[in-house]
């Protein structure tokens, strides 16, 4: 879910909430500058789902990402099909 009031991205399961904070660019782009997974759902695939739901949303409201936060770095090199979003500004 995108909660744009306090910019970021959330996924709440198990009674937690899972999300990647992004800050908004001057051109409009969003800059994904953190993703936080609680413990108890470490481990479980949860933060690819949380970035792919965010990228899902981004490409569908036509918005580029610069990834800043280390995992989503790691996830658009282990999946190109995204690249297409990937700001390098």
């Amino acid at each position: 879910m995108h909660n744009e009031a306090v910019r970021r991205f959330e996924l709440a399961l198990s009674g937690t909430t899972a999300y990647i904070d992004y800050k908004v660019k001057d051109d409009g782009s969003l800059a994904f500058t953190h993703t936080f997974v609680p413990v108890e759902l470490q481990g479980q695939g949860v933060a690819a789902r949380l970035t792919e739901g965010a990228l899902r949303w981004c490409r569908e409201a036509g918005k580029q990402v610069l990834p800043l936060c280390s995992y989503t770095v790691v996830y658009f090199k282990r999946h190109p099909e995204w690249n297409d979003l990937k700001s390098d500004q």
